[in-house]
């Protein structure tokens, strides 16, 4: 899930990916700087999923502060990067 300050432009813009795998959750800021694309891993949490299952992803919001939940597992963040306004896309990936 990509969480973005604007939908034009080119997509390595600055903008907080939330990653869930099988080792649970990780998120990242990724911005760029002088020309180039960097990423910080913002936070993470471990937790067991298991491949080709579906889960539910939640992301709310409440001011600066962030939540992703998926399979009963919470992970909470602020995230002071983001405008009071932003776009939400989905990316997926296999690796």
């Amino acid at each position: 899930m990509i969480l973005k300050r604007t939908i034009r432009g080119d997509r390595y813009s600055q903008n907080v990916e939330v990653v869930i795998y099988n080792k649970g959750v990780n998120i990242w800021r990724q911005e760029v700087r002088n020309g180039k694309t960097g990423w910080t891993l913002a936070v993470y949490e471990r937790f067991p999923l298991k491949d080709g299952i579906r889960y539910t992803v939640e992301v709310t919001r409440k001011g600066k502060d962030m939540e992703v939940r998926v399979d009963g597992h919470a992970v909470g963040w602020r995230e002071e990067t983001l405008p009071d306004q932003f776009y939400v896309g989905i990316a997926g990936y296999k690796g």
